[in-house]
């Protein structure tokens, strides 16, 4: 797990495998940045591509982002992401893994196409938590070739295998939030 002290608590994630062979973060680039977004709102963010790729065109971008404060509703902050992919997307398709609550959300957004570049679908996984009036939003994004998302026959044509799929899953799903030691 890697940690981190955010905001007066500790994130703990998974990284992905292709960050990391023989030390943490061996094989990824890391952006990190900190201060007030346009809302003034305290904002925190961790991302992380492989070392080959670049900032302005990556396959894969995985990230913690942390935002306070804010009313407790993890619902409402996914449902604005879910929205984002729909205005951004030609197809989406959403599926919950966890029911949602007022304080988690863990979920899979299939981006079909991207509206502004045909060539280019997404699968992005979520995590997210509330801890009082602080967002954790944990994701981890796939860029791959265009394929048409619809809830009937998904994984037909989904140029991704399963297992990414389910590698994707298992490191985002491992989000935990604590106390400072």
């Amino acid at each position: 797990m890697y940690v981190q002290n955010t905001f007066g608590f500790v994130t703990q994630t998974q990284l992905p495998a292709w960050a990391s062979v023989n030390a943490p973060l061996d094989r990824a680039k890391v952006s990190r940045d900190q201060g007030k977004n346009a809302q003034g709102r305290d904002v925190y963010i961790w991302e992380l591509i492989p070392k080959s790729e670049s900032f302005d065109a990556w396959t894969k971008l995985y990230a913690v982002y942390v935002e306070r404060p804010l009313k407790p509703n993890v619902e409402g902050y996914a449902g604005g992401e879910i929205k984002r992919y729909d205005r951004a997307c030609t197809s989406s398709y959403v599926q919950i893994f966890e029911e949602v609550t007022p304080d988690a959300a863990l979920f899979v957004v299939f981006c079909g196409a991207y509206r502004n570049d045909p060539e280019t679908g997404e699968v992005v996984l979520y995590h997210m938590q509330m801890r009082g009036d602080v967002l954790v939003k944990h994701y981890y994004h796939q860029r791959v070739p265009a394929y048409e998302a619809t809830a009937e026959g998904l994984t037909a044509g989904l140029p991704l295998p399963e297992q990414d799929i389910v590698e994707m899953y298992r490191t985002v799903a491992q989000l935990r939030l604590g106390d400072p030691e």
